[in-house]
């Protein structure tokens, strides 16, 4: 009887770590990998939500990278072609906050959604972007450069929002497109490739 109790105990307290989610902050610039870039202190991990602070460069160097949400406030920057995967909490792109990639094209899989709040300006550099949930951009959000392949599900560009496309970037978009603001093709190749 008492081995059956200290088994579930375990079982209790097994589990309970496996289904706590951790809020990870950035302290400093530093990678994605090391235990000291965040608050509190560990790698991310698939469960963890996790905040790039303003003025924080993260090299995302996990290959893979996981975290169920991601919020840039910062920078995130692929130096190396990594992929960072980002579960049903989505990524939040806010003011001042950059997706990089300036010399390879790193990979970043949102299974949630994508965010640019009102008031936000964001920037997305070379770089493959797919995200599965619905985009909404009510801020501003520019990519600027044709490097890697940019796929989204159902877009929403809201009254005030601003999706930009500075170069002969290719976007493929496999649900609806609703734009109540402003949408800048220029050279951009879009294809739409949802349901009519």
């Amino acid at each position: 009887m008492r081995s059956r109790h200290i088994l579930l105990l375990i079982a209790i307290l097994f589990s309970y770590s496996i289904c706590s989610a951790v809020d990870r902050v950035s302290l400093t610039s530093g990678s994605w990998g090391s235990a000291g870039t965040w608050s509190p202190a560990g790698i991310p991990a698939a469960g963890d939500n996790i905040t790039i602070l303003s003025g924080h460069i993260i090299t995302m160097n996990g290959n893979p990278g996981n975290c169920l949400s991601l919020t840039v406030n910062g920078t995130a920057d692929w130096t190396q072609v990594r992929t960072t995967n980002v579960g049903a909490g989505g990524l939040v792109i806010n003011n001042g906050g950059t997706l990089n990639d300036a010399s390879t094209t790193g990979t970043l899989n949102v299974s949630g959604g994508c965010t640019v709040p009102a008031g936000a300006s964001a920037t997305a550099n070379r770089m493959t972007i797919s995200v599965t949930g619905a985009t909404i951009i009510s801020g501003t959000l520019t990519f600027t450069n044709t490097g890697g392949t940019k796929t989204f599900n159902d877009v929403t560009i809201a009254s005030g929002g601003t999706w930009t496309a500075t170069a002969a970037e290719a976007f493929t978009i496999n649900g609806s497109i609703s734009q109540n603001g402003t949408f800048v093709a220029n050279t951009g190749i879009f294809t739409l490739a949802g349901a009519a």
